[in-house]
């Protein structure tokens, strides 16, 4: 932070927005259905494209690890 930002807060202008590059960590948990004949078989069958195509919104959750100025 600056003092010009401290300045532009004090007078109820918006401060200076920059760019950040973060670095996230991801999860899901999905269920995925697949008809085979062995449970085996099931996970040698399993895509990544089976998996986008129950990944939403509801089943994702992320932690900023780091965050690094331009």
């Amino acid at each position: 932070m600056s003092q010009f930002d401290d300045f532009m807060d004090r007078v109820g202008l918006p401060r200076r927005s920059r760019e950040y590059d973060l670095e996230v960590e991801v999860s899901a948990t999905v269920r995925v259905t697949l008809t085979a004949t062995s449970e085996e078989e099931a996970a040698d069958a399993l895509t990544r494209d089976d998996v986008w195509a129950v990944l939403g919104e509801d089943n994702i959750t992320w932690d900023v690890c780091e965050v690094y100025a331009d």
